[in-house]
């Protein structure tokens, strides 16, 4: 399957985010100096080691080049240079690649990756930035809803259920949620002061049955049937992820569920891979998980009777993970 196969050709807005960022993608392999190392075919572990690069970093870019076709890799984990990286512009997309560098040079903070490749760090979110970033993903929220509902044993019952959002963003979840299932109750947690704020304004209508706090996961002390915890694992990373996890574990009640909404790489899509490398740039610890690597997290993390779960008509790699705490 090529890339332009595994593209939805029904929506261009994601086909020109994905050819932007395999811009960027380009630019830093070249700025970085990363094709030229690689005249001499070598893993990651030589090239963090020869050429001084970040192994973190790098390895968010190698798989975004091996995703988009500028790059192999053989079983034994060495990269070589595949024909369109020698060239150094997009495969397929030629006149594409001029307009995509000349529009860099007006967007510093992907300027920076080059920098970040060799010294680690990240660019950063100012708060009005981040604030935007969890906005929600309001195109397919309830048919996350509707898939969580469908799959969770607590949300069908008809019995009170305690449900704590852990990163609520701007409560897009919570008020789907809330007005889905009217016996829930839950509590909506977010570190940042003005998303926080915005969530609590959003889920006002429905009344004191769902509350926001300005908060992180280790302040709450409460017990819940249901944790959840959407696309926050690829900011913090791996081993964040394993202790973020097993804390949620610890405010399950006995038999409680978590569900984790997140991205993950897939073989024939460039976009996820390349979201890893954008998580990257942005967060020291940014990344994107292969779905194998994940569920072995969930499972690190003491959960039991992990499941996978598609959502219908969101963003192609989404998936939700299920588990119940023992």
């Amino acid at each position: 399957m090529t890339i332009h196969d595994a593209v939805n050709q029904d929506n261009p807005l994601a086909n020109y985010r994905r050819w932007v960022i395999e811009a960027w993608a380009v630019y830093v392999a070249i700025q970085a100096g990363l094709f030229e190392a690689l005249k001499r075919p070598r893993t990651l572990a030589a090239l963090a080691a020869e050429e001084n690069y970040d192994a973190s970093a790098l390895h968010s870019l190698l798989v975004g080049l091996l995703a988009c076709g500028h790059l192999s890799v053989d079983g034994e984990g060495t990269y070589f240079l595949n024909g369109s990286a020698q060239r150094y512009f997009l495969r397929e997309s030629d006149s594409f690649i001029g307009s995509s560098l000349a529009f860099l040079k007006t967007t510093s903070n992907y300027e920076k990756y080059p920098q970040i490749l060799r010294e680690g760090g990240s660019v950063g979110l100012t708060s009005e930035q981040w604030a935007y970033v969890t906005r929600g993903s309001a195109s397919y929220t309830r048919s996350a809803v509707e898939t969580l509902i469908r799959c969770c044993p607590a949300l069908s019952e008809e019995k009170p259920v305690r449900v704590l959002d852990v990163g609520c963003g701007q409560g897009t979840y919570l008020l789907e949620l809330g007005r889905a299932v009217p016996r829930m109750e839950a509590l909506g947690i977010d570190p940042t002061p003005n998303v926080a704020l915005q969530a609590r304004m959003n889920v006002a209508s429905l009344g004191s049955r769902v509350r926001v706090e300005e908060g992180v996961l280790a302040n709450v002390s409460e017990t819940f049937e249901l944790v959840l915890i959407n696309q926050i694992l690829h900011v913090i990373g791996r081993e964040e992820s394993v202790a973020m996890l097993a804390q949620a574990k610890e405010r399950l009640a006995a038999g409680g569920y978590i569900f984790i909404q997140e991205i993950v790489t897939r073989d024939c899509d460039p976009g996820a891979a390349l979201f890893g490398f954008n998580m990257r740039m942005l967060f020291a610890n940014g990344m994107v998980f292969d779905l194998d690597d994940l569920l072995r997290v969930v499972a690190e993390a003491g959960f039991v009777d992990i499941q996978t779960h598609q959502i219908p008509g969101s963003t192609p790699g989404l998936v939700y993970v299920a588990a119940r705490a023992a």
